[in-house]
């Protein structure tokens, strides 16, 4: 009987852990997120973004970016003329950092965000170099 619970038990722990060892970016992730440039804080790092379709008061420029689950996403870019336009780049988590990194067309890192804390209404990261 004990032999019986110390099995089941070690199965139990290899199952546990190796689905939190198998987690990946929070699923409120994907989706298309924006800037909320008026709910940052001053000298704070932090960035938070809304949902697109969130209510914002009007802006020139608000920095969208979306994820899909396949690994791509599309970032929102400025042109020289002040036109918007979306880019397609890649992204990778590392699971361990809780880092996203985006790479653009020619595989060149675009921008790292350390994903804070991720749910449908709000998303929150630091921008790392």
């Amino acid at each position: 009987m004990k032999k019986l619970f110390f099995i089941s038990t070690f199965f139990m722990a290899l199952t546990a852990f190796g689905q939190k060892k198998a987690s990946g970016p929070p699923a409120a992730l994907f989706a298309c997120w924006a800037a909320s440039y008026e709910e940052n804080k001053e000298n704070n790092q932090e960035k938070l973004y809304r949902p697109c379709g969130y209510n914002f008061p009007p802006s020139r420029f608000r920095q969208n970016i979306t994820f899909e689950k396949n690994g791509t996403c599309k970032v929102l870019a400025v042109g020289e003329t002040d036109i918007h336009y979306f880019v397609d780049c890649k992204w990778v988590y590392d699971k361990k950092k809780k880092l996203v990194n985006v790479y653009d067309d020619k595989g060149k890192v675009k921008m790292k965000l350390k994903i804070i804390s991720a749910d449908k209404e709000l998303l929150k990261v630091l921008f790392v170099d």
